[in-house]
């Protein structure tokens, strides 16, 4: 009997310790996405007023007529790399667009929650997504196993 609740209360304490760990573990994840996001603001900034100045100096360059220097289109060519700076700087403006959606999806018990959902059972959905053997039974949804090979958005 003694020896059962010395175990027990063996049990108890490493869980208390477990979930210690899993919540010191939780918080150090969000601290270190934070500390991530707060990085790439700054070098975004950073990006962003190099980029501001590049483009001034383009512009002021590109209103100039279209100059030639031993037989290459300088404005061509400024025009090249003003397309692709744009497209770099619409490509950051989406990563950090991504970076704030995906902070704003962050709570401390995240992982915790996850280690807690239950695998599901292997036999989900398959009642679905099999093909029916008798497309005449209306309880299988046989019509939706033609729709997922259809192009058709709606179902």
């Amino acid at each position: 009997m003694l020896k059962k609740a010395l175990h027990s209360w063996r049990l108890m304490i490493v869980s208390e310790q477990l979930s210690d760990i899993q919540t010191s573990l939780t918080n150090r994840h969000a601290d270190s996405t934070q500390q991530a996001l707060s990085s790439l603001e700054s070098i975004e900034r950073n990006r962003t007023e190099a980029l501001d100045d590049l483009f001034a100096t383009l512009k002021e360059l590109t209103k100039a007529h279209q100059l030639t220097l031993d037989g290459v289109n300088v404005y061509g060519q400024m025009k090249k790399l003003e397309t692709q700076i744009s497209k770099i700087e619409k490509r950051s403006q989406n990563l950090i667009k991504n970076s704030h959606i995906l902070q704003s999806l962050c709570y401390p018990t995240m992982v915790e929650r996850r280690s807690n959902i239950s695998t599901a059972h292997t036999a989900t959905f398959k009642w679905i997504l099999n093909p029916a053997p008798d497309d005449r039974d209306p309880r299988i949804f046989p019509r939706f196993h033609n729709w997922l090979q259809s192009d058709k958005s709606i179902y």
